[in-house]
């Protein structure tokens, strides 16, 4: 299964992607057209609502719209509350910087390059990484090197990759073993 596929299944699919974002975009539409609060907030309520009674007609699951609902009328109320059409969008963005923080420092790896690593004298190019990682930085003399394929490891030099979890281990093995 592809990246692609497990994030749009961890969002509850191509139908979980509409129930939770279609009330966002129709809350950005009616503000943009009629500047009025009160009328884009409701159309943004309306939506889930009209997408459960299609999910009920189609029997399918109300998960994701149940879900998106509470989501919409939380969000609703405090742009209603505030008076601001921005404060819709708070706590989605919120959730988003703490989200990919965690994201990010879950999967930044750094490693340094020992004296005895069998890569010393190797192009970037001349070694293989493990599945689901990538080489995005290399930090020599306190100066950012950007990775190129003819970029030669030197001892000291701080790796930074990208890489899923079981990758980590594997990167370990590749630079620090002898």
């Amino acid at each position: 299964m592809s990246d692609q596929k497990k994030v749009i299944d961890a969002l509850g699919g191509k139908k979980g992607l509409l129930d939770s974002g279609l009330p966002a975009l129709l809350f950005l539409i009616a503000f943009n057209i009629a500047h009025d609060l009160k009328k884009a907030a409701t159309a943004a309520v309306i939506t889930p609502l009209l997408l459960a009674i299609l999910r009920l007609a189609k029997k399918d699951t109300l998960q994701h719209v149940i879900s998106g609902l509470i989501g919409v009328v939380f969000c609703a109320f405090l742009a209603r509350k505030t008076g601001s059409a921005v404060d819709y969008y708070l706590p989605g963005l919120i959730i988003n910087v703490i989200y990919g923080s965690v994201y990010l420092v879950a999967n930044l790896v750094e490693l340094t390059l020992p004296d005895n690593s069998t890569c010393l004298g190797k192009t970037v190019e001349e070694i293989t990484l493990p599945e689901n990682s990538a080489l995005a930085a290399i930090v020599r003399d306190g100066r950012v090197v950007t990775p190129k394929p003819h970029e030669v490891f030197t001892a000291g030099d701080e790796l930074l990759f990208v890489a899923t979890a079981e990758a980590q281990d594997l990167l370990k093995q590749c630079f620090i073993a002898n």
